[in-house]
């Protein structure tokens, strides 16, 4: 153990580095508040379907799904896909997206506000749909996917939330 030299509590010889930490970590703990991103509302972390809201409907012999994206997120382009009767389909329309470099997967297209797409129903209403999306606050949901279920003849509107979908998180 080190001696002290001069009052009790200085520091001197080899205890100077240690106390320098010290004083450094207690600043930043006390002073750390103050340096923030300056709002005063802290960052909530949305429930994944209120963050991105997806709806479904049928439109004649095509599927029409539309994203509600909530401010301050967005949806990877690349990571939105469709499967009916179990293959992938092409979407209509569907939105090009904003560049953004990603700390995660480099250089991408983000879809930061709501779109609607259609698809040919190939799986008589059964679909499912998969898709990822961050908070623009640096959190990211992980990969989700919900399956829907639509008769052919019903053209009302069915939302994520609705029993005949389920939530599900799965990797890519």
């Amino acid at each position: 153990m080190a001696a002290l030299s001069g009052p009790i509590g200085v520091c001197t010889g080899n205890c100077r580095m240690r106390c320098i930490v010290r004083f450094y970590c207690i600043a930043l703990l006390l002073c750390g508040p103050a340096f923030g991103s300056g709002d005063d509302e802290a960052f909530v972390v949305l429930p994944v379907d209120e963050a991105f809201e997806l709806s479904a409907r049928r439109d004649g012999a095509r599927i029409a799904i539309r994203f509600d994206v909530t401010d301050g997120h967005y949806l990877y382009r690349d990571r939105l896909s469709v499967l009916s009767g179990g293959k992938p389909v092409g979407l209509a329309a569907l939105p090009e997206g904003v560049a953004k470099d990603d700390p995660y997967f480099g250089r991408v297209q983000v879809l930061p506000q709501g779109f609607g797409s259609t698809f040919a129903d190939a799986g008589h209403g059964e679909f499912t749909v998969r898709y990822q999306g961050c908070a623009e606050a640096g959190f990211c949901y992980p990969p989700q996917e919900r399956e829907f279920r639509i008769a052919a003849e019903d053209t009302s509107l069915h939302i994520s939330r609705d029993p005949r979908s389920r939530p599900r998180s799965r990797p890519f």
